[in-house]
């Protein structure tokens, strides 16, 4: 072993140093495969050395050792298996019984099933089953206390198990129906939770057999790695792979198993007596992250992370039927009582006959077996690999694909491509309930003012009020002013009479106590004539005007002051001096009148502000390296490459390991050599193919990428190799060459990753996980533009056709430049950093990261805490999880109360609400004792999709130790058993706080990893109750612990709303809640008061909560509006200090199914509000507007739809599909991806549908169509607007149909004269015909004008790309302002042509 202590100060994890004795692979992919025993391999049944096993599988792991070298593992000795419930058979016999059943079931003709029952009693040969043993544990669905008995089946195929499964289900193999554990957990995953493995993550092994020769390619041999293999044996089993080693492990030599430990704890109610620690950590992958932030503190100087406190809380826990729950609990108690004096000391008697019988946990290496390395075995290192047919296992193929389609579709797919945030929503998808109030509460916030409302809130806690008017009618009386000599105390004097007071006023009257509010915030206001009274929502609004004539009279002690205009001065005399504004200085103009690229004022910002950083200090692990490649295809004319007939005449790739970068590109019949590029020239594509696959494979990357690997990159290669050469790209990619994997049209994969599946290494389809950032277009340069804040070219196919021919380098610099935004897109958008991190945190490949759904990464943790304890999980079948109770319980969203709010809106948010409800009270499988109602003693009790049997006086015995929901269910309590869910939210939760804390010591390289890491950590806990509410697609759902989180979180969410709204200190109303989130209103009260009194109601309401149930302060809303539920906007206030941010929810500034012109147009109105509340102003703006849209002054780039289409999946196509069916017309390859961001725009036509006047950006320019203005301002701009300020009392629709309106064309480029545009008879004006001189210098003036337009916008092109003229990304502003001078250009060019002709020049 190499011992190199400099290596281990590259390493945060400490646990994980260099000098580890054992032999350590990093797991970066492993399949399974199916072959004859070898000498590693178990040859017969344990139970009867005389039936010989078939085949047997084995796991294959592609990784890398810590020298950096790619080795390839075969682990040995391994077996998928289930378990059933123990009956009086033996284990032979059971075992003899499920290969028949097993057998029978796959042979479809009844001859076929004679002949293989002839075949396999004569040969005794085991195909399906490969052992069944005895074993005791737990059951994990419900409450169960002491061990049963179970058998536990070893099956030889993992294809097999799902079948297995059925067959036992329905009563097949025993004549009656038996529940079936841990069949749905996949043969991958069985193996990296009985191993403590972890994708990404480091295999131990104590020892390896290297396959000889032991290094691929001898190049690669060093001193460091001839040290580190020294004492390790040798086999001469052949090798089947590419990668520079090849091992043999067996699974008893894997070491990250003994860093478990059993826990005996269900047995007896040893939890009781004996409670848990509070520190422990139960998942072992977060236990690396807490040495990993050890590390990181120490070496910044920081102390140890030290959790925080547990506050001193006083719960008060009474739920709406709390009283009928606890009746219903003694009834329950009495059908569970018992006759004998029972105690937790003997309830329970374990059978003397479980004391011999292993765990689950001690169950894990029955098969391990160890290799006779005699003469008697040398036969086995001769097997050849090549010898094996692999027609053999294409029904098992088959199978294999077929169980992990059914394993992958039964997942819920929660990452919806329009899901802007993580949120828990209504499972059901029925109409949220309404919370009711009392009659004497209910206040409509939309119907009064600041005033009103702080009146009412007051009312509802003093019925007498301490003053009924601030000043009463009979205070004030004018006295003489001889009677009185002033004072300093008495008022000021006014003219010749003063006022005291006949009754002394009051002192220290509040304006609470009045019943007004301590601010009056603004009301919006206009700045012109007052509108009429809008009526909207059965509400009358009458808008408040700020002109002199319409401000109300200004009393001056009892008098009116009347206002007096001057009449219009028509005198020249001199009246009086006045301010006036200064005129603009030089700059002021210069910036004025200086051209925008978007006429109607849109800018592109980018949408992430700053570029992510990429350099990482190590943390132990290898770097996964990463292939990239991009191809280019001399094309027909317009249309897309066709593998069918269009040569790929370059592939240009670039290889990323860590640090270390290196490009170069495979061509046929180069033009003229290229410089500075590592080039390999061919005459031949097929040549090109050929030396290509085995440069990949002396690379040998763990990842290989493209922008989009479907329809070119990768794909097409392999598309290209079949259609032409019948060259299978996909076997000479792969990592092995036997049984391999490979394979390319995965439906599944299409629609979420990448459909190609190259053996040994992942496909990363770049363009689909960033998706993921809520782009709104998924093309690479807009991409490019927002993720590196970089502009590249776009060229179509036949523009880089014909660069090939005229500007060969320049495609070169141009191919070289996309393989360098691809890495970096993979770099910045930390694609493979993340998911690698996700993998080693949650334990599962790094593939599983993008392929698979949320429950299978739940699953991985919670069946490594289970296994631990020797708990079973269910494997319930699609018929139990259908027939198990439906979902009851909804989750509390309130209907706002929809309004325009001027005073503070204070934002409160329980934090990790669902997780906190799991902890604090105890819920989960394993802790679930059943419902109240219908309780049973005699019979099993349904819960979810199983059943539940409590023995005789249970209740009575857990009567101090059983919590009871607010829906009537029964739950253990901490003090009997710890919930298992419980114990991994702890951990999820608490490593996630530690986490964030150790960020803010870090540089923003290490920042940004710990960010992915907490973000993992998030996700998973958050997704935990999906998993139990999963109803259609569950793995293992329960609707009874699902209702019971949702339940409790909808009293926990009305009990803080009471809590709130009974406090007269604060004065404050609810005018919204969602599920885990508050919005109170506090009328009157200054942003300072509201940050104060908001960390106030958030402690009071946390202190009311058991813990970790916490209430947050999140924010300040100031001003903002309510629209509907999941809909609002706002400035928002995370401090007192922070400038406002503009925040918005659900509405059109957000969303991205709408044109930027519209989320310009509705956020700078909403900007205008909060910020000036004048509707005069707000009004100007967006008449300007759209009058610019009317007249056509505007960018054809402000006005695209990008909306994700699926062709073929629509009985009424949308106009993005529409548009995509129409240039598959043309050019069927041009077909979009998946979900794929489809631009188009709307014209005007005139008697077509909407769906039909869909066009793509590249046709309205090539037709020079005109858009459709009355549809983008009346269907697009109006509603949204109308949305808003309709609760305001304005009347957006008016503003439209009272503009004035040109009835002629509307076109730019068109007037009546052609000089001047003037009203004229003919072509030209009279002035202009006359003066003949002018007339044509002004149009060569326009004409210079346009063209050096033109000339500044190529100079800032050719900045982009040498070929300017060409590029055509309808990502850039500079390209449709380019078309629309040249459009202009054109049509002054004709004008001038038609000018020399009417004049004779």
């Amino acid at each position: 072993m190499v011992k190199n202590k400099e290596r281990e100060t590259l390493y945060a994890t400490v646990g994980q140093s260099f000098e580890d004795s054992s032999f350590r692979i990093q797991i970066n992919s492993f399949d399974t495969y199916q072959h004859t025993p070898t000498i590693f391999d178990r040859t017969s049944a344990p139970l009867n050395k005389d039936y010989s096993f078939y085949n047997v599988p084995v796991i294959r792991i592609f990784g890398s050792i810590p020298t950096g070298h790619k080795i390839l593992s075969h682990i040995h000795g391994i077996y998928p298996y289930l378990y059933i419930p123990f009956f009086n058979t033996s284990c032979f016999e059971l075992q003899k019984l499920m290969e028949n059943v097993i057998a029978e079931s796959l042979n479809r003709k009844k001859e076929d099933t004679e002949k293989s029952k002839k075949k396999d009693s004569n040969e005794r040969i085991f195909k399906y089953v490969a052992h069944v043993s005895v074993c005791k544990g737990v059951p994990f669905y419900g409450y169960h206390i002491g061990y049963q008995k179970f058998f536990k089946i070893y099956l030889l195929n993992p294809s097999y198990l799902g079948r297995a499964a059925d067959l036992l289900r329905n009563g097949v193999v025993t004549g009656h129906p038996l529940q079936v554990y841990e069949s749905h957990i996949p043969f991958s995953l069985q193996f990296l939770t009985d191993f403590n493995l972890f994708g990404c993550g480091w295999l131990k092994a104590e020892n390896v057999y290297l396959r000889t020769p032991i290094l691929h390619d001898e190049d690669a041999k060093t001193n460091e790695l001839i040290e580190y293999l020294m004492g390790y044996d040798s086999t001469d089993l052949e090798r089947i792979g590419n990668s520079a080693l090849e091992v043999d492990i067996l699974s008893q030599s894997i070491l990250n198993r003994l860093t478990l430990k059993e826990k005996n704890l269900h047995h007896d109610f040893v939890e009781k007596f004996n409670p848990l620690s509070q520190s422990q950590i139960y998942i072992q992958s977060t236990r690396e992250l807490w040495k990993d932030s050890e590390y990181q503190r120490r070496s910044k100087g920081q102390p140890d992370y030290l959790s925080p406190p547990s506050v001193s809380r006083s719960p008060d826990v009474n739920w709406v039927e709390s009283k009928e729950n606890q009746r219903m609990f003694e009834y329950a108690k009495s059908l569970n009582a018992s006759t004998g004096n029972l105690s937790f000391s003997n309830i329970l008697c374990e059978k003397t006959e479980l004391k011999s019988i292993p765990t689950i946990f001690q169950a894990f290496d029955e098969l391990a077996h160890e290799p006779n390395f005699g003469d008697s075995a040398k036969q086995f290192f001769q097997i050849s690999y090549e010898n094996q047919e692999d027609n053999e296992d294409e029904e098992l193929d088959d199978l294999i694909d077929l169980n992990l389609r059914n394993n992958i579709y039964e997942e819920a797919d929660i990452n919806e491509d329009e899901l802007e945030e993580c949120q828990i929503d209504d499972p059901l998808g029925n109409p949220l309930e309404v919370p009711t109030m009392n009659k004497d509460d209910s206040i409509k916030i939309s119907d009064i003012s600041d005033i009103q409302l702080t009146q009412q809130i007051n009312n509802r806690f003093s019925n007498k009020r301490l003053y009924s008017k601030a000043f009463d009618e009979t205070i004030l009386s004018p006295i003489s002013y001889n009677l009185l000599l002033p004072t300093k105390s008495e008022p000021p004097l006014v003219g010749k009479q003063r006022y005291i007071y006949n009754t002394p006023p009051p002192f220290k009257v509040s304006f609470e106590s009045q019943g007004l509010p301590e601010i009056e915030y603004d009301d919006p206001f206009c700045m012109e004539q007052p509108p009429k009274a809008f009526i909207y929502g059965n509400r009358k609004f009458k808008l408040k005007s700020r002109l002199l004539l319409d401000l109300p009279q200004v009393e001056i002690f009892g008098a009116s002051a009347n206002i007096v205009l001057r009449p219009k001065v028509t005198s020249r005399d001199f009246i009086s001096w006045k301010y006036v504004r200064s005129p603009p200085t030089y700059d002021e103009v210069y910036k004025y009148q200086e051209p925008k690229q978007s006429q109607i004022g849109v800018s592109q910002k980018f949408k992430f502000v700053t570029q992510l950083t990429n350099d990482r200090r190590p943390d132990g692990f290898n770097n996964l390296t990463l292939l990239v490649i991009e191809i280019f295809i001399k094309t027909r004319g317009e249309l897309k490459a066709d593998p069918n007939f269009d040569e790929v005449s370059a592939i240009f790739w670039r290889y990323v390991d860590g640090s270390t970068i290196e490009s170069g590109v495979f061509i046929t019949n180069p033009s003229q050599d290229i410089p500075d590029t590592n080039t390999q020239s061919f005459l031949t594509e097929l040549e090109m193919f050929e030396d290509f696959a085995l440069f990949c494979r002396l690379l040998d990357p763990d990842i290989v990428a493209g922008y989009e690997v479907h329809s070119s990159s990768w794909g097409y290669l392999i598309d290209r190799g079949r259609a032409k050469y019948e060259f299978d790209f996909m076997h000479e990619l792969s990592r092995v060459t036997f049984k391999s994997h490979s394979k390319m049209g995965d439906h599944w994969g299409y629609t979420h990753t990448s459909s190609i599946k190259i053996c040994g290494r992942h496909t990363l389809n770049i363009w689909r996980p960033l998706k993921e950032m809520k782009l709104n277009k998924n093309t690479i340069e807009y991409a490019a533009f927002h993720i590196l804040h970089e502009r590249i070219p776009h060229f179509t196919e036949k523009s880089l056709t014909e660069l090939y021919k005229f500007d060969f380098l320049g495609l070169v610099n141009y191919y070289k430049k996309r393989c360098e935004i691809d890495t970096r897109l993979i770099e910045k958008g930390e694609l493979v950093i993340q998911a690698a991190e996700e993998a080693r945190l949650i334990g599962i490949d790094f593939n599983d990261v993008y392929y698979r759904g949320s429950q299978f990464k739940v699953e991985s943790l919670m069946t490594r805490i289970a296994k631990t304890e020797n708990f079973l999980l269910s494997s319930p079948s699609k018929k139990q999880v259908r027939n198990q109770k439906p979902l009851e319980c909804i989750p509390l969203v309130m209907e706002p109360a929809a309004a325009y709010y001027k005073s503070p809106l204070v934002v409160l948010d329980f934090q990790s609400l669902y997780p906190s409800i799991i902890i604090a009270y105890n819920y989960c499988y394993s802790t679930l004792l059943g419902r109240l109602r219908n309780y049973s003693a005699d019979s099993f009790n349904q819960i979810g999709t199983g059943r539940v049997k409590h023995p005789p006086g249970l209740l009575k015995l857990l009567e101090n130790d059983i919590n009871i929901s607010p829906n009537g269910l029964m739950f253990a309590k901490q003090s009997v058993r710890k919930s298992l869910l419980a114990k991994m939210l702890e951990d999820l939760l608490d490593t996630r706080q530690m986490v964030k804390a150790t960020m803010k010591f870090l540089e923003e390289n290490l920042r940004q990893l710990y960010n992915s890491r907490q973000l993992a950590l998030k996700l998973t806990a958050n997704v935990t109750y999906g998993y139990t509410s999963a109803s259609f697609s569950g793995r293992m759902p329960c609707s009874d612990i699902a209702d019971a989180i949702v339940q409790t979180g909808r009293e926990t969410l009305e009990k803080a709303i009471e809590l709130i709204e009974m406090d007269p200190k604060w004065g404050a109303k609810v005018v919204y809640g969602d599920t885990d989130s508050l919005f109170v209103y506090l009328p009157g009260r200054s942003r300072e008061e509201a940050f104060k009194i908001g960390k106030e109601m958030a402690d009071f309401v946390t202190s009311k909560n058991p813990d970790p149930v916490t209430l947050k302060f999140e924010k300040v809303y100031h001003p903002s509006i309510l629209m509907a539920k999941k809909r609002y906007v706002g400035y928002s206030f995370e401090s007192l200090k922070q400038e406002p941010k503009f925040d918005a929810k659900g509405i059109e500034t957000v969303r991205r199914d709408g044109h930027p012109a519209l989320q310009y147009i509705v956020e700078q109105s909403l900007r205008r509000l909060f910020e000036t509340n004048d509707i005069t102003n707000i009004k100007k703006f967006v008449l300007d507007q759209f009058y610019k849209i009317i007249n056509n002054e505007i960018s054809i780039q402000d006005f695209c739809f990008a909306r994700a289409v699926k062709i073929g999946t629509y009985k009424n196509p949308p106009p993005g599909a529409i548009v995509s069916a129409k240039k598959m017309e043309v050019d069927e390859r041009d077909e979009p991806q998946y979900k794929e961001r489809v631009p188009y725009v709307i014209i005007e036509e005139t008697g077509s549908i909407l769906r039909e006047r869909a066009r793509s950006p590249e046709d309205f320019i090539k037709k020079n169509l005109k858009l459709d203005s009355e549809y983008y301002i009346v269907k697009t701009l109006i509603p949204p607007l109308e949305r808003i300020f309709n609760l305001l009392g304005v009347d957006v629709r008016s503003w439209y149909t009272d503009m004035p309106k040109k009835r002629n064309n509307l076109s730019i480029f068109r007037n009546d004269c052609l000089s001047c545009g003037s009203k004229s008879g003919g072509k030209l004006c009279h002035n202009c015909s006359q003066n003949e001189l002018e007339t044509i210098l002004n149009m060569r003036s326009k004409l210079k004008k346009t063209e050096g337009k033109l000339k500044r916008l190529f100079a800032i092109c050719r900045a982009c790309c040498s070929n300017s003229e060409n590029c055509e990304s309808h990502d850039c502003p500079i390209y449709f302002t380019k078309v629309r001078e040249i459009n202009a250009l054109k049509s002054q060019d004709n004008t001038r042509v038609q000018l020399h002709g009417l004049l004779n020049w």
